[in-house]
């Protein structure tokens, strides 16, 4: 009786003296799947936009970091209101949150300043694990409701460094006047007018300036309007 007695004394106190290790060696696993390492690994991509236009001042860039679910806009569809602010006043703040209202925006930064023609500006932004795709766009200053944009590229996720050109589209929100009562960038600088009547209604190519109105086919280009590089930091 003694024996058994003594033995389960044993069992009892092996048993607790057990529970202190097993607790944290769970507290460490716990603290381990809450590291950022082992949540969302983070690395930092840095846009050089070059703007190649002749004589297009753009707004400020904004880069957004994403997933492959977000989408800037869609060719013949109706442009979001936040995109429409951008492309017709240079205001990038009304997409800055809109996109980080979209799940698979990870990051979203603005250049400090606008990039004149010939000029280069550059932005770093966070990337993560899953949201590795960017999208660049800013307004094209000498137009009605220009801008250009690279949507959803994908070299952050290949290697992180390389080169790409981005092309110029029309919101379709404004008549395309080229009218300088009706265009808020350089060099007209009429902010706020809206030429309404006429307008595409849908995102379009951009066909370029057309000498219709007051701006000069100075204004117009051809081709790819800026260049854009990415290099892993």
């Amino acid at each position: 009786m003694r024996l058994a007695l003594s033995f389960a004394i044993l069992l009892t106190t092996a048993c607790s003296s057990s529970m202190p290790d097993d607790a944290a060696r769970a507290s460490s696993m716990a603290e381990e799947l809450t590291t950022p390492a082992a949540t969302s690994a983070q690395r930092r991509m840095t846009i050089t936009v070059t703007n190649n236009t002749r004589r297009q001042t753009f707004s400020p860039p904004i880069v957004i970091a994403h997933g492959d679910d977000f989408k800037l806009f869609e060719l013949g569809q109706f442009a979001p209101d936040a995109l429409v602010a951008l492309a017709e006043e240079g205001d990038s703040h009304p997409l800055r949150e809109f996109a980080l209202s979209n799940p698979d925006v990870a990051a979203v930064e603005i250049a400090p300043a606008s990039v004149a023609p010939g000029e280069s500006i550059s932005v770093t932004v966070a990337m993560k694990a899953r949201f590795e795709r960017i999208t660049v766009a800013g307004r094209l200053g000498a137009t009605n409701d220009g801008f250009f944009a690279i949507r959803g590229w994908a070299r952050a996720r290949e290697s992180g460094n390389g080169d790409t050109v981005a092309y110029a589209y029309d919101a379709g929100s404004e008549a395309n006047t080229e009218l300088c009562r009706d265009i808020a960038g350089p060099p007209c600088n009429s902010a706020g007018v809206r030429a309404v009547v006429g307008s595409e209604e849908r995102v379009l190519v951009h066909s370029g300036i057309h000498h219709v109105g007051t701006l000069s086919t100075e204004y117009d280009w051809r081709g790819p309007v800026a260049k854009l590089k990415v290099a892993s930091d």
